[in-house]
């Protein structure tokens, strides 16, 4: 039971790096190829960041008023997290989608 804090940082520590590689790949996207792929993954991400740090506030802030109050905000938090996940994958696949294809083949 005592370790349960030491991994529920850990998991934030390694959680909050993997939303920062992709902000850091969506600049450099951005950067490298525009488009609207690369501005889809670089929105997502960010909004990503967003979720992420709402993820922390949005119980501290709830669980004050009620479970019932809790409990509506996490259901409503937890379906509206789910478009920056989805952004990032629709511009990845027109990302790939527009790749030219090999010589080789």
């Amino acid at each position: 039971m005592e370790h349960f804090n030491i991994y529920s940082i850990l998991t934030g520590i390694l959680g909050l790096m993997v939303v920062m590689l992709f902000v850091i790949f969506g600049i450099i996207l951005v950067y490298k190829r525009k488009g609207v792929p690369s501005y889809l993954i670089l929105i997502g991400a960010l909004l990503e960041l967003f979720v992420f740090a709402g993820r922390f506030f949005v119980p501290l802030i709830y669980a004050r008023k009620s479970v019932e109050s809790l409990v509506s905000a996490q259901m409503i938090f937890n379906l509206l997290a789910v478009f920056p996940s989805l952004l990032l994958a629709i511009g990845l696949i027109l990302f790939v989608v527009r790749l030219p294809k090999a010589k080789n083949q």
